[in-house]
Order: structure tokens, then sequence, then C-alpha cells
């Protein structure tokens, strides 16, 4: 899918080379699969990846291939997905956040997946079951260290050791999101 995708990524960009806001999005995506190449993050947010009704309408005359354009652009999370195992779309604007949120404290993370998160915070020990190998990621590949242990018993095994607790990714299939806020309001009586 990679070099398909990003080359239809490449075509676009000449093809809508005078259209600012379609030209925005497309460089916005060939950007970030840049930086995932080289193992980093994007600086900035991804652009709203859609056109407005009016935009579409504005410009369907002259870039007749706009709605194909949108419908290549919102294809980018699945081509992250199996390209990279990342399953969000984070900015280091957004990373910077987070890491003025944990400060400078051990922080334990659950259901890390491929810990892309991870690999970008300081004091961070990453824990999955990795139950979800091969699902949608052919070649899964772990941007940090990750330990192999369930949520519940990581949370067990680190509470005691660490101020934050970050619950990456939660599968929809599963309630043990609940078992740990359970399991924590037992423990310390609040989860913020």
């Amino acid at each position: 899918m990679e070099e398909e995708y990003i080359q239809n990524l490449k075509n676009y960009l000449v093809e809508f080379d005078k259209l600012p806001i379609a030209k925005k999005k497309i460089t916005a995506l060939l950007e970030a699969d840049n930086c995932y190449k080289k193992g980093n993050i994007p600086t900035k947010s991804l652009p709203n990846l859609e056109f407005t009704e009016t935009e579409i309408l504005n410009y369907l005359t002259e870039f007749p291939n706009i709605i194909e354009l949108e419908s290549s652009l919102l294809d980018f999370r699945e081509y992250v997905i199996e390209e990279y195992g990342i399953w969000h779309i984070y900015s280091q604007e957004w990373l910077q956040d987070l890491e003025k949120f944990l400060g400078n404290e051990l922080t334990l993370m659950v259901m890390a997946g491929n810990a892309m998160l991870g690999k970008f915070l300081k004091n961070i020990i990453c824990t999955d079951n990795l139950d979800w190998r091969y699902q949608d990621n052919e070649h899964p590949n772990p941007w940090t260290k990750v330990e192999q242990l369930d949520a519940l018993e990581a949370v067990k095994k680190y509470l005691n050791n660490v101020s934050n607790i970050i619950i990456e990714w939660c599968p929809d299939s599963t309630d043990i999101d609940m078992q740990i806020l359970h399991y924590l309001r037992q423990k310390n009586g609040k989860v913020i």
C-alpha cells in the first residue's frame, strides 16, 4: 500500500498545485509520512482533511477530482495503521502539552500498542499484552521497549512506583479499562 498511496498523494500535489487548501492538506500528509519514516512525529497537528460542502461546490468545475482527493486524504489513517502501526496521529505540539501535564514523574502506560507515544515521553514504562499483533499491521514493530503484561496486572505491579497512569488504547471488545478504574478507586479513592 505504501508506494501506491504515497505516489497518489504526490500525483494529487501536482494536480491540485493551484488550489492552496488542497495543497496544504496533501503537503501535511506527505510531511507526516516523512516524519514517521524517520521515527519521528509531525511537528504540528494535521489540518482538517475534509473539504466543506461550499469548497467542493466552488472548486468542483475546475478540480473535478476534489471528491476523489478527499477520499484519498481520509485514507491516511488506514495507511499509517498498516504501514507504521500507528492508530492515533500525534503532533509534537500535542506531546508538549502532555509532557507538561505529566511533569517529570514516572508514568505507566498500559495498552501501549507499538508504544509510539511512549517513545517520546520521559520516565515512562510501556506495557501491553500484545494480543493485537498482526491484526491491522503485518509487521508490528514497537517504537520503544514494551513489557508484555496485561493492563490490570501492570497497574497492580507498578501502582506504588508511578505518579501517572495512561490507558493508551483500550479495545472496544473488553472492559479492562473499567476494571482498572475500579481497582484504582479501591486503592486510591480518586481517579482523574
